[in-house]
């Protein structure tokens, strides 16, 4: 039965992602030859009730994000997150490991990257300008790459739980500035909160395998970093 059961998974996965393809091939069409709402019920088989409730989690999204006073000065100083993580750790009197962190920062983001053209999310502003809704965001350079996931979360993770492991005196500061990163790309409106959330865990799934096979002690080895033992 478990077996079966986790065949039906897999095959069910598969054809989301051949769907998710075609999607993505059409989607320059949508508008000249296709439209939305071909491309829904057509290509990825949405039912009625399917793109009801999809259009309800999606405009829900919209009115948090909305919700959410917008702190420009405060989403542009947290846009660039190895800069911000090397300002903490300057502040607690700590040199930091910068080509580390370079290197962490450039592969991870790689991954994540990969899941953005995957799944070829608009942003939220996309979204909103193609709907006519006010949306009151800010501009960013770092905003050009689909949505899903939030590669900011993403890095701002995954680097807070790696110098967490370096530095334990400071773990609930750096957990504190990924999450105050993470928070700033919604207030920004340039992603959703799933966007943020999914980015998170993927995050979390890179640094328990960096930890379980060993690659983590490799990357502090490689750059001559040692572990704080004091907490």
């Amino acid at each position: 039965f478990l077996y079966d059961n986790h065949f039906a998974e897999l095959k069910d996965a598969e054809l989301l992602n051949e769907r998710l393809n075609m999607a993505q091939v059409a989607e320059p069409y949508i508008g000249k030859y296709f439209s939305q709402d071909y491309v829904r019920r057509k290509i990825l088989r949405q039912t009625d009730e399917e793109i009801v409730e999809q259009d309800k989690i999606i405009k829900k999204e919209i009115e948090d994000l909305k919700s959410i006073e917008v702190d420009k000065e405060k989403v542009e100083k947290l846009d660039e997150v190895q800069g911000s993580f090397e300002k903490l750790l300057k502040k607690n009197g700590i040199k930091a490991p910068s080509d580390m962190m370079s290197e962490l920062i450039k592969k991870s983001g790689s991954v994540i990257l990969k899941l953005k053209y995957h799944y070829n999310r608009p942003r939220p502003f996309q979204w909103a300008k193609e709907n006519n809704v006010e949306l009151n965001g800010v501009d960013l350079e770092s905003s050009q790459s689909p949505s899903f996931p939030s590669g900011h979360a993403g890095q701002a993770v995954i680097t807070a739980l790696v110098l967490s492991e370096l530095y334990p005196e400071l773990e609930e500061k750096l957990k504190d500035l990924a999450q105050e990163i993470s928070y700033s790309r919604n207030m920004a409106k340039v992603h959703y909160p799933s966007d943020t959330k999914v980015g998170k865990e993927v995050a979390r799934d890179m640094f328990e395998y960096l930890k379980e096979s060993g690659e983590l002690d490799k990357l502090f080895k490689k750059y001559g970093v040692k572990k704080n033992t004091k907490k």
